[in-house]
């Protein structure tokens, strides 16, 4: 059989069953056309604009963090790097819900005897030089500094004794 011979059947077995395209057709050139109605346009709903809300606003937006440590001292801070003794940098937001639970992990941590020796700083992260500085775009980031060097950053991290571990790691490099 050759390929002629079995298009010639496919054919005839489509066109059997009725899956020819030719039969809708037909059937909508026989049917008279529909014509539309004359169009209606109903006018739009305009919303009304509510009352805005007025709420009372502070008139300073300047908040300051709660201190868990001293404040950022740059003489200090360099003094500190150039021995081997590890500092923290505590970047904080007064506005920062991840900051105020850090704060509390922090506030216990460091009154331990293990790490009530540690020098640590507390950033406000809206000091734009010195988030800058540092490279800290949020509040939550946690620095800690050896020797002068940078040996590890954290944001957000909130678990206590996630703190300690990192705490006690750069201890022993």
């Amino acid at each position: 059989m050759n390929a002629l011979t079995v298009v010639k059947k496919i054919a005839t077995m489509i066109s059997m069953a009725g899956l020819c395209c030719e039969a809708p057709l037909a059937y909508a050139q026989t049917t008279a056309p529909v014509r539309p109605g004359p169009v209606t346009v109903t006018p739009a709903v305009v919303p009304t604009i509510a009352e805005p809300i007025r709420t009372k606003v502070a008139t300073s937006n300047t908040q300051i963090a709660p201190l868990v440590a001293p404040t950022f001292d740059d003489a200090a801070f360099r003094r500190a790097t150039e021995t081997s003794s590890i500092v923290v940098l505590l970047f904080a937001s007064a506005t920062d819900a991840v900051w105020a639970a850090q704060a509390a992990a922090f506030k216990a941590i460091l009154q331990e005897a293990e790490f009530n020796q540690t020098l640590t700083y507390q950033v406000d992260v809206t000091n734009a030089e010195l988030s800058s500085r540092f490279s800290v775009k949020s509040a939550g980031t946690i620095l800690v500094f050896k020797a002068g060097v940078e040996r590890l950053r954290s944001t957000k991290m909130m678990n206590p004794d996630v703190i300690r571990k990192m705490l006690r790691l750069n201890s022993v490099l």
